[in-house]
């Protein structure tokens, strides 16, 4: 039964993509300062609320440009941006470079980020009962 055990929690691993690796420089337990990376999130409010980097900001990039001094404060530390595909990412990209930062990376989507084993939190799904297929005693 252990080596049973053993073997689906294997399994589980490879599947859920934590044991695979890949070319992001993403925080990993060997960087001196994991704390020092900022997840930026360029996605909808809604697309956030479904899943996203565990302690990312969010700031949608079609309100960058008028939101972007509230990352001031990051500008020294290295800023992943990230949405669904790269797009916006890279939009945003090129306009937080405008603004004078430089330690920006476009890490794609967050599945992307996913699949490389950084933290993402999703929005649990809940099982809708019909209240009247509930059996009262």
């Amino acid at each position: 039964m252990k080596a049973f055990s053993a073997f689906f929690i294997a399994v589980l691993l490879a599947v859920s993509g934590c044991a695979k690796t890949g070319a992001f420089s993403g925080a990993r337990e060997s960087d001196p300062a994991p704390d020092s990376v900022v997840y930026l999130d360029v996605r909808r409010p809604d697309e956030f609320a479904a899943g996203h980097v565990r302690g990312a900001l969010l700031i949608p990039h079609d309100q960058l440009e008028t939101r972007w001094t509230e990352l001031q404060e990051y500008r020294d530390q290295r800023i992943v941006l990230y949405c669904r595909s790269g797009r916006r990412a890279g939009i945003a990209d090129s306009l937080l470079r405008t603004k004078g930062f430089t330690r920006l990376e476009n890490a794609g989507g967050l599945v992307d980020l996913q699949e490389q084993g950084v933290p993402v939190v999703l929005k649990r799904e809940y099982l809708e009962v019909p209240a009247d297929t509930v059996k009262r005693n």
